[in-house]
């Protein structure tokens, strides 16, 4: 689609951009100033972030909100961690706490300005720090940080309710962690991530779970639903999981396996757990469909499953993150992944449906 000249008297292609807001477009100099009077007002040079605040949030203690309509997609935040340990077992306890002691008093202070996490009374600085310990975020191997902005995002659960607006990664090329909006937010809106896994191998019950890691009930649409309701979402989750952990084997079982009617239980079980808010696990299933497309040389097909799989991680983790990269690498060549071709024959598979591809809403 062309863009075309911002000068409302103009019909000519916009190929500059103003170079202070970068907002509007203009196909001349001449253009821009004829529009400068309409277009001074808004005129603010472009942040590099959205604005958002930390505030009080009734009922949750700290939290974080949006000052201004965040689109999705946007990198919301990026920040180095303030202070960064060690996770046990990783470090012995006498190198942890050696690297508590080295910690600055507002470092402490900071850390102490967070909810406190343990059963029982803290008996010395130690305990303190340790049962705060949930509020870090996980960086890379054997370490986790503490971020001004982003650890003081509250939860919300994925569920057919609804889920989080936001999701944050850790980009190690950069040494920071970043905080992708993957829902539209609205002005005044709270931002809101899910401090449990996204994968729903790993389920939980989030009335038991969050309680005993983080010290308080969720009241989200999802955990206020009856327990029927909530037996009946674990019942699909753990029906999933058994199903992603014998896919392997019916793929390489034999040569009678009919890969058509295994596409087609794939799809059925991307809809349900994408119906249950765990679009993590149907990225997994999306990945196997591939797997299934490149073994009998269907490009067409097996690029279609993984652009799920691109646009996914552009929305969760960034288009600057490795995993994003290499998945838009499998998609220029399907065929440089190991497997292609094994069954050393070709056969017309399919892409997603419509529906599946409506359920990712990436």
């Amino acid at each position: 689609m062309v863009q075309l000249c911002d000068n409302s008297d103009c019909s000519n292609a916009g190929t500059k951009t103003c170079s202070k807001c970068k907002q509007k477009n203009y196909c001349s100099v001449e253009c821009q100033r004829k529009d400068w009077f309409a277009h001074k007002r808004d005129c603010q040079p472009r942040r590099e972030f959205p604005r958002i605040a930390i505030i009080d949030i009734p009922g949750k203690g700290k939290g974080v909100v949006a000052l201004e309509r965040i689109p999705r997609g946007t990198l919301i935040v990026a920040e180095k961690p303030r202070i960064i340990l060690p996770t046990e077992p990783a470090a012995s306890k006498a190198a942890y706490q050696a690297t508590l002691s080295r910690l600055s008093s507002d470092d402490i202070t900071f850390i102490l300005s967070f909810p406190y996490l343990g059963q029982a009374p803290a008996r010395h600085i130690y305990d303190h720090i340790n049962h705060r310990d949930r509020h870090f975020v996980p960086l890379g191997p054997g370490m986790c940080g503490l971020c001004e902005t982003i650890c003081r995002i509250n939860h919300t659960c994925s569920s057919p309710k609804g889920g989080p607006n936001a999701n944050y990664t850790w980009k190690e090329t950069a040494e920071r962690e970043e905080l992708y909006a993957i829902k539209d937010i609205q002005a005044n809106q709270e931002i809101e991530v899910s401090y449990i896994s996204r994968s729903c191998a790993t389920y939980k019950d989030p009335s038991t779970h969050l309680p005993e890691l983080y010290g308080f009930h969720c009241r989200c649409p999802g955990c206020s639903r009856s327990p029927a309701e909530r037996r009946a979402s674990e019942q699909k989750i753990r029906a999933f999981n058994a199903f992603s952990k014998q896919l392997p084997k019916r793929v390489l079982l034999g040569p009678n396996r009919n890969p058509l009617a295994i596409l087609t239980d794939i799809e059925a079980q991307i809809l349900i757990i994408c119906g249950e808010g765990f679009k993590d696990g149907a990225v997994q299933c999306a990945i196997d469909a591939f797997e299934i497309c490149a073994c009998y040389e269907d490009t067409a097909s097996a690029r279609e499953w993984y652009t799920l799989v691109r646009d996914y991680r552009a929305l969760y983790r960034g288009r600057s993150s490795s995993d994003y990269i290499e998945a838009a690498s499998i998609v220029e060549d399907p065929r440089q992944t190991e497997g292609w071709g094994a069954e050393n024959r070709k056969m017309k598979l399919r892409g997603p449906s419509k529906r599946v591809v409506e359920a990712f809403d990436v």
